[in-house]
């Protein structure tokens, strides 16, 4: 008996209900798994942060696509960030060392 191949799908950026459904036109079957680790609901608008296999893989009909999520997706399909990107202030910038020649010329002397 020989087996069909399907091509993975990329899904991540989805909202999951929309993951589910493209994943179930190839032929592949879903799990879903939020940020707590539990299961995730079929009509979860919650955005896709992670898929395995990856995306363009080929994978037997069948074969189980895990999901996980993390927070409300858009419909611009961006990725959302799993942790805050570190703050930016204004008016801060790099000055150098003002010393740095200094501390070389004590070493040569």
């Amino acid at each position: 008996m020989r087996f069909q191949s399907v091509v993975v799908p990329e899904v991540v950026g989805m909202p999951f209900v929309l993951a589910c459904r493209m994943a179930d036109q190839v032929g592949l079957r879903v799990t879903g798994l939020g940020p707590d680790g539990r299961g995730v609901e079929l009509d979860s608008e919650e955005a896709v942060i992670t898929q395995d296999p990856a995306p363009g893989a080929r994978a037997r009909r069948g074969t189980r696509l895990l999901l996980h999520t993390g927070g409300r997706g858009g419909s611009s399909g961006d990725r959302e960030p799993l942790l805050p990107l570190p703050l930016e202030h204004e008016g801060h910038r790099d000055i150098g060392d003002p010393d740095a020649d200094a501390e070389f010329a004590d070493a040569r002397a």
